[in-house]
C-alpha cells in the first residue's frame, strides 16, 4: 500500500476527496493563509490558486511549507508531468522546472520560500505552540497525527 494511501486511511479517509473536504485540510489551508508564504501561484503569478503538496508523509498535519500554491493550469500540468515519469512528489521543483522550461537559477529562486538553507530538501520546523501547548519536533523521524485541535505529544528517548 503506498504512503498516501496509508496516511488516508489512517486518518479514517477512503479517499482523497473525503480528505479535502476534512477539517484536517480545512486547518492546514487557514495555517497557509495565515503564514508569510506567498498567496499566488509560484509560476505565473496567478491570484487563484491551488495548494499542492509536496508530500503526503504528514498528510493531516501538514507543514506550511510541505504546500506550494499552484494556478490550477500549472498545477494540472505539473501533476502530469509527475505521474507521466513516475516522479515523487518531493521533486515538485525539478517537475516545474522541466515543464516551464526554468533554469536552475530561476526554480531556485522560486522555491527559495520553501526550502532548507541547503537546498531542496525537506523543512522541518521546530516552534512552540504556546497556545495549544504541544511541539512540533520530529524525534524519531515517525509523525503521530492528531484531529484539529487537539494536544500533540512526542515522546522523547534520552
Amino acid at each position: 500500500m503506498s504512503l498516501f494511501k496509508q496516511r488516508l486511511e489512517k486518518l479514517g479517509f477512503g479517499n482523497y476527496q473525503e480528505y479535502l473536504s476534512s477539517d484536517y485540510w480545512r486547518c492546514a489551508k487557514e495555517r497557509y493563509m495565515k503564514s508569510s508564504l506567498p498567496k499566488k501561484c509560484i509560476v505565473c503569478g496567478s491570484r487563484k490558486y491551488q495548494l499542492h503538496h509536496r508530500s503526503y508523509v504528514r498528510l493531516g498535519d501538514e507543514l506550511t511549507r510541505d504546500l506550494i500554491p499552484l494556478c490550477g493550469d500549472c498545477h494540472l500540468k505539473t501533476h502530469k508531468y509527475l505521474k507521466s515519469n513516475d516522479i515523487n512528489l518531493s521533486a515538485t521543483h525539478k517537475a516545474i522546472k522541466e515543464v516551464f522550461k526554468l533554469t536552475k537559477k530561476e526554480t531556485k529562486k522560486m522555491f527559495k520560500d520553501f526550502t532548507t538553507n541547503n537546498g531542496f530538501g525537506w523543512v522541518r520546523e521546530r516552534k512552540v505552540y504556546q497556545k495549544t501547548n504541544w511541539f512540533d519536533i520530529p524525534i524519531t523521524g515517525e509523525y503521530s497525527y492528531r484531529k484539529p485541535g487537539e494536544v500533540k505529544v512526542y515522546k522523547m528517548e534520552l
